[in-house]
């Protein structure tokens, strides 16, 4: 049991909050998907309604998430009935293990997928599973423009924007959500990093 538990402290998942304004506004239910490190306890993602397709416009769930060595995924079906699971790329070699209505992979590595339930290719679910950033930016470095955890807008500037300038690190709290671009303009030496998200209204 001691060998266990070393094993499962010395590995990390991050699981970032979601700022309390969004909660509701931004949340997809097409699924409900948890992740855990295997042996311990389910932790709650959370799915985001993110549009993609110029086309088509299609709503699709969205979740992601930090973390090394391996991981447990559980996603459930809240609508209708579960009859089979495609997971992509298929170079991934990903199968799960369907329970009911809901079902199990694992992960062990970092990669982007797309979850396909019921042939359903254009309502997917999108799973982001990043690596853990390592030394993150101090918010204190003045070379560093710092998106801190909840909703960031921009003042009073023309188009709706932030403004970086040049010899910039840019810091996205993976907690953090942005309501407006980034605009680099005629400028050098910009690295944008974290895992924060951004959109416009």
């Amino acid at each position: 049991m001691t060998v266990a538990a070393g094993m499962l402290s010395a590995q990390q998942l991050k699981v970032y909050p979601v700022p309390a304004s969004i909660v509701y506004g931004r949340h997809n239910d097409d699924f409900t998907v948890q992740v855990r490190i295997p042996g311990g306890e389910w932790q709650d993602l959370y799915e985001f309604d993110v549009n993609v397709d110029n086309d088509t416009r299609s709503k699709v769930s969205m979740v992601s998430f930090d973390f090394d060595k391996e991981v447990e995924l559980k996603v459930r079906l809240n609508n209708g009935l579960l009859q089979k699971v495609k997971i992509r790329p298929d170079k991934a070699g990903i199968t799960p293990v369907i329970q009911g209505n809901q079902f199990i992979f694992r992960l062990d590595k970092p990669q982007k997928l797309s979850v396909e339930v019921n042939g359903n290719k254009l309502n997917n679910l999108h799973v982001i599973a990043n690596a853990i950033l390592k030394d993150p930016p101090s918010p204190n470095d003045k070379n560093v423009m710092y998106f801190g955890p909840g909703v960031h807008k921009p003042g009073d500037i023309p188009g709706d924007v932030f403004v970086i300038p040049s010899n910039t690190t840019v810091y996205i709290d993976g907690a953090a959500l942005i309501q407006g671009k980034l605009l680099c303009n005629k400028v050098e030496n910009v690295k944008i990093i974290g895992r924060g998200s951004s959109t416009r209204e």
